[in-house]
């Protein structure tokens, strides 16, 4: 950053005798035509030589080999999780498929972070990350899609049960997070679906 910083103030002083030179006594004898051509020339070139200082500098920050990851003696950002923050959501995705947590209707972020051995902040963002979703929406997600299970394989359950059954605590909210992952009320996605059944 030094480096870029120096020939950034470096390229900037150029520019600024270059027009001194340009537009003073010693080019005088000159047209302003070809003075400001030469002028304009001189600026494109300092500038062409920062950005080439800039991505020489960013190039050597680059590992050789592709494979390799870049270590750094200071923490990795919080917007970054690594690997570790990846394998985190791997254990968060293997543990919602095996255990269906979801389907405790009582489920929080405090007690879903124990189970997974790890903390609320470290879980809460991880999940953010890697998902696009909040927790709450992470988890209703694994909800609606345990629904459409239920309502495929029994078309006759009332949506009160669907929803009951699949960790809502209240229809509300269960119709609230249908439309948001379906784009569909429960009762219209269930009322095509049984449409579909009798044209099949």
């Amino acid at each position: 950053m030094k480096k870029i910083l120096s020939a950034t103030l470096f390229c900037a002083l150029f520019s600024v005798i270059g027009g001194i030179l340009f537009f003073g006594d010693v080019f005088s004898s000159f047209s302003f035509s070809f003075r400001l051509a030469c002028l304009t020339f001189f600026a494109m070139t300092t500038t062409f030589l920062t950005l080439w200082l800039v991505f020489r500098q960013a190039a050597e920050a680059l590992p050789d080999n592709p494979g390799e990851t870049v270590t750094s003696a200071t923490p990795a950002s919080q917007d970054e999780p690594g690997k570790r923050g990846y394998e985190l959501f791997q254990r968060i995705e293997s543990y919602m498929e095996d255990k269906r947590p979801y389907l405790d209707e009582k489920l929080n972020l405090d007690s879903f972070s124990k189970a997974v051995f790890s903390n609320k902040v470290y879980v809460s963002k991880n999940i953010n990350h890697y998902s696009g979703k909040n927790f709450r929406q992470f988890i209703n997600w694994y909800r609606i899609q345990y629904a459409l299970d239920l309502m495929k394989k029994d078309p006759h359950l009332r949506m009160e049960e669907v929803a009951m059954m699949s960790g809502f605590h209240t229809t509300v909210s269960f119709n609230m997070a249908f439309r948001l992952f379906v784009a569909k009320t429960p009762t219209e996605w269930h009322e095509e679906y049984v449409d579909s059944l009798r044209k099949g």
